[in-house]
């Protein structure tokens, strides 16, 4: 053959398309991987930029083998192939390990030459290699390169299924020897195919170098405290009695211990010395519910009587209530509290779901079990989607968590509880006195979020056909104590009713917020506050 006649590309062979199949799978769960710990340690707005280090980085991995084409020949792919393999699923192990222990607090971030760029630049690491060793496949079998692509394009989604079930038996962080071990077969498939173009002593130190590597790598699980949160948010990571991750977050028990009855919007009114046993129940770090100790006794969860989350229960009596994100339980314990006749809670995170009532339910008092709840592993807004069954009370209870979604793609867009879609489906579900009790924090001096509130349900009403929306809200929030700041944000309860509040009904509601130290910032009656009622 003449030196100057092109060389002929070569059969790409099955077993490379296995191989591929598993630098895709590792890639695309690594990726995902990411958005889950980003999500702990950083914010959910910045956790999907993971999706752009991976592409960054594979990007740049294609380029390297574009101005480098002198190394990457065909006659070394495979080899090429191994070692990029190699390094890939080493990285992924150890760039992670870093990014654990070293702290960085999104709030103090103010330029792109900060520790956050660096922080994602050493995340980027492992992509440029599975990016090289995804451009060689390509590249270096043109003949085969559609089945090429489609093989990349299945491991990726095996990648995406897989990283469910791991994340819930392996956990968080340590799912990355599953991504080492995908490509610890990879590099070790793609050496035994190069090893008939290579030395007996080349392939053998090549395949000791493999081995030690990942070795080494896998030598990480024997150490706890590496792999391991090292930080959360910025700030340390408290010590965690219970810890569990899963596709939809990580979630973390502290320590038990004897604390004052817990509330969102407790009233001033409320006294007590005695002390409850509570755990506090986090959500990636940002959001937290609370498992209150019960033992049957409900004048010893009393104080819910006392919380302005619950204002709406003082006008349903034997009810069938509908609690939208469940947490800990204290809405389906508020339900009991007011001897309601039916509590639905539905949770659609089951690892909460099972903390509360499996792993921690003979300090909740198992209250699955009891004869008036029922929790459903579900989404809200489908759940009622596809029930025909009406309520007295939906309840919806600050339970935005700040985690990022599995949605990742829609992570800045509208969240679907708070859309005139949702709220005219509560509507519908609503019995004829039925009411809707929405619960926000209610900043001063410019409460924005229950200005949205108040907007989103007077639109709701209106699409209804009431043309007085009025009539129909209420709106109770907590008061400033004194000798707090101007702008300490409170709690308030929306309640939108599905008929006109009658006389009686605000009555009682007036009644019990002056009793209650509450405000009652609008209602159907003359109101000092314009804004709202111009919304």
């Amino acid at each position: 053959m003449s030196p100057h006649e092109p060389l002929m590309p070569m059969p790409a062979g099955r077993t490379v398309y296995v191989r591929i199949f598993l630098v895709a799978l590792g890639t695309q769960m690594f990726e995902v991987l990411l958005t889950r710990i980003f999500s702990v340690t950083l914010w959910a707005h910045l956790a999907f930029v993971a999706v752009s280090i991976a592409m960054f980085g594979m990007t740049l991995g294609a380029v390297l083998v574009y101005l480098f084409s002198a190394w990457f020949t065909p006659a070394r792919a495979r080899l090429n192939l191994a070692l990029s393999s190699l390094v890939f699923g080493v990285t992924a192990a150890w760039s992670l390990d870093l990014h654990l222990r070293f702290a960085i607090v999104p709030s103090d971030v103010t330029s792109p030459l900060s520790q956050l760029a660096l922080a994602y630049g050493i995340i980027s690491v492992p992509f440029v290699f599975s990016g090289i060793a995804t451009a060689i496949v390509l590249t270096q079998f043109p003949r085969h390169i559609n089945r090429l692509y489609a093989a990349d394009l299945a491991g990726a989604a095996a990648g995406c299924v897989l990283l469910i079930g791991a994340l819930d038996v392996v956990g968080g962080p340590r799912t990355v020897f599953l991504v080492a071990a995908a490509a610890m077969l990879a590099s070790l498939a793609f050496l035994r195919k190069a090893a008939k173009g290579l030395g007996r002593q080349t392939t053998m130190g090549t395949a000791s170098v493999i081995v030690l590597a990942f070795g080494a790598t896998f030598g990480l699980a024997l150490d706890p405290s590496v792999l391991e949160l090292g930080y959360a948010k910025g700030g340390a990571r408290d010590r965690v009695y219970y810890e569990k991750w899963n596709s939809y977050s990580r979630i973390a028990v502290a320590f038990p211990q004897p604390e004052l009855p817990f509330g969102w919007g407790l009233s001033d009114t409320f006294q007590s010395t005695d002390k409850l046993h509570q755990l506090r129940l986090n959500i990636d770090s940002s959001a937290e519910t609370v498992l209150t100790k019960f033992d049957g006794d409900l004048a010893a969860v009393g104080h819910l009587k006392y919380d302005v989350t619950n204002i709406g229960h003082y006008l349903i009596q034997q009810g069938r209530i509908f609690v939208v994100g469940a947490g800990g339980g204290r809405d389906v314990l508020s339900g009991l509290v007011f001897d309601q006749r039916q509590i639905v809670a539905v949770e659609m995170n089951r690892a909460i779901i099972s903390a509360v009532n499996g792993v921690f339910g003979d300090v909740t008092g198992h209250l699955d079990r009891h004869p008036k709840v029922r929790f459903v592993n579900d989404e809200a807004r489908s759940y009622l989607a596809r029930t025909p069954e009406p309520f007295d009370l939906i309840q919806i209870s600050l339970i935005d968590t700040w985690a990022a979604t599995a949605a990742g793609a829609f992570v800045l867009s509208e969240n679907t509880l708070y859309t005139t879609d949702a709220w005219k489906l509560f509507f519908a579900r609503l019995t004829d006195n039925g009411i809707l009790s929405v619960s926000r924090w209610h900043r001063r001096p410019i409460p924005s979020e229950m200005y949205r509130v108040v907007a989103l349900a007077t639109n709701t009403l209106r699409l209804e056909g009431i043309e007085n929306p009025r009539t129909h809200l209420m709106v109770v929030a907590t008061r400033r104590k004194a000798g707090e700041p101007a702008d300490t944000p409170g709690v308030a309860t929306l309640l939108m009713k599905r008929t006109p509040f009658t006389e009686a009904e605000i009555t009682a509601i007036e009644s019990t917020a002056k009793t209650m130290n509450f405000e009652l910032v609008i209602a159907p009656r003359p109101s000092s506050y314009p804004d709202f009622v111009a919304l």
